[in-house]
């Protein structure tokens, strides 16, 4: 994203990203929350800006989509799979940082209605922003970071906005991902801590090589599946408690 939208070399890019997280990492957890809220209500406002004025002027053809995807058949055996799995992902890549989250939280009732809350508001951005790709469908259906192109077809400026909320986003997932995995298996802010937040550091760095529709077509089905896995526990303690 920062090498598209602003011209900078991709291993600089990725060096700058992979440091910003690094230091906010070595930040108090109280901070870490603060940091990750702030950047939501840019992320929505965006998103259902940009969904709003493609559904509003654009076309809904799912003609086209259906003849494309008709096409290029994946392994997978049918939308509904494909619709578990992205479902799973998101249970997968949340799980370890909602759970840290959750036991600081004084009132169980902020469990139950944020969770709840915060799931109808992600199915609603969903179904915007897939819409507005579907209106746009022939322009996207090659791009890496699509809903980067809508904002820069609609203005320059609303592109380079949506440039930043996106990189602030990335920033946000693996800072997340990254102190839920060391609190796991360290004391948060003990010298094991640092080491392994460093190590994860330099592994992130070298991962972005990989490519990020590669990563993203090996990595995510993968994680789905761990999050279905993830999810039958859930439910059955769940059940049970109820």
């Amino acid at each position: 994203t920062i090498n598209e939208s602003f011209g900078l070399p991709f291993w600089l890019s990725s060096f700058i990203l992979v440091i910003l997280i690094l230091i906010t990492l070595f930040l108090k957890f109280d901070r870490l929350i603060a940091v990750l809220g702030g950047v939501t209500p840019f992320l929505v406002a965006v998103v259902v800006m940009i969904a709003v004025y493609y559904f509003i002027t654009g076309d809904l053809n799912f003609s086209d989509v259906s003849q494309y995807s008709n096409q290029n058949k994946s392994i997978s055996p049918g939308w509904w799979f494909d619709a578990i799995n992205y479902a799973s992902l998101q249970i997968a890549a949340a799980f370890s940082f909602l759970t840290v989250m959750g036991g600081k939280l004084r009132y169980q009732s902020s469990t139950i209605y944020g969770g709840l809350i915060g799931g109808i508001i992600v199915t609603l951005l969903l179904l915007l922003i897939n819409f507005g790709l579907v209106t746009e469908f022939n322009q996207i259906k090659e791009v890496a970071l699509p809903s980067l192109l809508l904002a820069k077809q609609i203005s320059p400026s609303i592109g380079i906005i949506m440039s930043v909320i996106m990189v602030l986003v990335i920033y946000n997932t693996v800072v997340g991902l990254m102190y839920a995995f060391a609190s796991r298996f360290s004391r948060p802010f003990t010298k094991r801590y640092y080491i392994l937040i460093v190590m994860m550091a330099i592994i992130t760095f070298a991962c972005t090589f990989v490519g990020f529709i590669s990563l993203i077509g090996k990595v995510f089905p993968i994680m789905g599946l761990f999050g279905f896995i993830l999810l039958i526990p859930v439910i059955y303690k769940g059940i049970l408690r109820k």
